[in-house]
């Protein structure tokens, strides 16, 4: 994920300018300065998940394969029609997101997100009770809204077939 975006929200955490209870412990400012903040949002940067699975040799025993495949990033693939969403995330959301979903200029990482998380973030955006980017809000609330629910569906069903 994004630095500059990791920052920014752990920043809107202590701020409490991003609502979510169970970060507010940790953001406190003697559980988590500003400096931390910095090294925090670098370490969680660099982390790079394998979205593939591991090649085992016929000698590696259950455990082995297990601890394996627990390194895996494996997001559950979304029903949806995911050419139309491919087509949509490509005319309204590739300018900001990127085209493989990591996120650009400190936008956030799409691809590699439950879709669950996804679908609560664009409602809690659409309603006005998530954050987001101050220079393109108004723009990206009015897509959001002009969207059809199937329509973010199939965008969030394209989403799942990413591999970051």
């Amino acid at each position: 994920m994004d630095f500059e975006y990791l920052r920014a929200q752990l920043l809107n955490f202590k701020k409490r300018a991003r609502h979510n209870m169970p970060m507010y412990p940790y953001t406190e400012e003697r559980e988590l300065p500003d400096e931390d903040v910095v090294h925090i949002a670098a370490y969680l940067s660099s982390i790079k998940l394998d979205t593939t699975y591991p090649v085992f040799k016929d000698t590696d025993d259950a455990l082995t394969r297990l601890l394996a495949v627990e390194k895996v990033l494996n997001i559950p693939r979304s029903e949806g029609d995911i050419a139309a969403g491919a087509k949509l995330y490509k005319n309204e959301c590739v300018s900001c997101h990127g085209a493989t979903g990591v996120g650009k200029r400190g936008m956030p990482m799409l691809a590699g997100q439950y879709t669950v998380y996804l679908k609560r973030q664009v409602d809690q955006f659409v309603k006005g009770e998530r954050i987001h980017d101050e220079d393109d809000r108004e723009e990206s609330k009015q897509l959001l809204q002009r969207l059809k629910p199937d329509e973010i569906r199939d965008i969030l069903a394209f989403l799942t077939t990413l591999d970051d």
